[in-house]
C-alpha cells in the first residue's frame, strides 16, 4: 500500500512539475481523438451525414447499388490513402509541446479510424450480397 501511495505521489509530482498549459494540450489531444473513434462509431450505426432526395426515391433494388457503390468507394479511397498516411505518420520525428508525447502516439487514432472504416466499408458491401430475412410486418 506504502508503494502505491508513493507512486500515486510521483505522478502528482510529474503532473505538478510540467510548467505550460497542459491542459490546453490534453483538451486538444482528447478533441482530435474523439473525432477519430466518433467517424468510427458513426459509420458503424450508419448515421452518416446522407443526402436522401435522391436515394429515397429510387426502388430498393437500386437503393442497394448505392449502398454497395458509396461503400465501395469510401473503403477503396480509404485503401489507397492508408498507405501514404501510414508512411508519414511513422516517420514523423517530433513531440508535443508541453507533455512531449511523440506524434506518432498522438496520431494513433487516426490510423485506428482509418482501419475500421475499411473493415465497416467492406463488411457493409459482403452484407449487401448476402440474402436478406424478409421483416414481419404485424
Amino acid at each position: 500500500m506504502k508503494k502505491y501511495k508513493e507512486l500515486q505521489n510521483n505522478k502528482f509530482l510529474i503532473i505538478q512539475s510540467i510548467k505550460g498549459p497542459w491542459t490546453y494540450e490534453i483538451s486538444i489531444l482528447a478533441y482530435m481523438w474523439t473525432t477519430f473513434f466518433g467517424v468510427g462509431q458513426a459509420i458503424k450505426l450508419d448515421e452518416h451525414v446522407v443526402f436522401g432526395l435522391v436515394y429515397d426515391s429510387v426502388s430498393e433494388k437500386i437503393q442497394k447499388v448505392f449502398r454497395i457503390g458509396y461503400n465501395g468507394f469510401i473503403a477503396g479511397l480509404v485503401t489507397i490513402a492508408f498507405v501514404p498516411c501510414t508512411t508519414s505518420m511513422l516517420s514523423k520525428q517530433g513531440i508535443t509541446g508541453v507533455l512531449e508525447l511523440p506524434y506518432k502516439w498522438v496520431f494513433a487514432p487516426f490510423l485506428l479510424m482509418f482501419i475500421d472504416i475499411i473493415i465497416r466499408c467492406a463488411y457493409n458491401v459482403i452484407k449487401e450480397f448476402m440474402p436478406q430475412k424478409k421483416e414481419e410486418v404485424n
